[in-house]
């Protein structure tokens, strides 16, 4: 439906599958062309070796969501099998698609998404993860991937966002905002 919000990820199938900057670049190009054809806007990203996190808005209800993160899935992998000589399965399983209702929890995921380069110890501070939007909400780069507008509009500037994303772990729980099962 128009205007929902969805929180995608999946996760490599026992490797990474982004073993190389230019396999992020590559899944970010396609972030940005599916959107376009999705009619789909992007509010935030992550992408880590061996996972990836996007939240996203459905701007009309032509576009489907699942269209949308399938069609982004399969052209990653069919990149990255033919780049690494591989076949079958790069991701480990369907990609999880799970809509957020709750105006409330928007700014928790994303804290959540910016943090997970932190959180996972690939670096010290989020803002220098490179496969991140982060930057580009705290001002430190202009990317035009994502509509930062919907989630900076609550914050006095992009200082406080910074501020925002800098406090110790939220107190929303992400178990409150998916099933048990993910």
């Amino acid at each position: 439906m128009q205007d929902d919000y969805y929180h995608i990820l999946n996760r490599g199938e026992m490797q990474q599958v982004f073993p190389e900057d230019s396999d992020y670049l590559f899944f970010l190009s396609r972030l940005r062309e599916f959107r376009k054809m999705h009619r789909i806007s992007i509010l935030c990203y992550c992408l880590v070796p061996n996972y990836f996190h996007v939240f996203v808005k459905q701007l009309t209800e032509k576009g489907l969501v699942n269209n949308f993160a399938n069609d982004l899935t399969e052209a990653y992998t069919s990149y990255f099998n033919e780049k690494y000589n591989k076949i079958g399965y790069l991701f480990g399983g369907a990609t999880k698609i799970k809509q957020i209702e709750n105006p409330d929890h928007f700014l928790w995921l994303n804290y959540y998404i910016h943090n997970i380069p932190s959180k996972t110890k690939l670096v010290q501070k989020s803002e220098n993860w490179v496969f991140s939007d982060l930057k580009d909400y705290i001002g430190l780069r202009r990317g035009t991937l994502s509509d930062k507008e919907e989630i900076l509009s609550r914050f006095k500037s992009p200082k406080d966002y910074r501020d925002f994303i800098s406090k110790p772990e939220m107190h929303i729980k992400y178990e409150k905002i998916l099933p048990p099962e993910w």
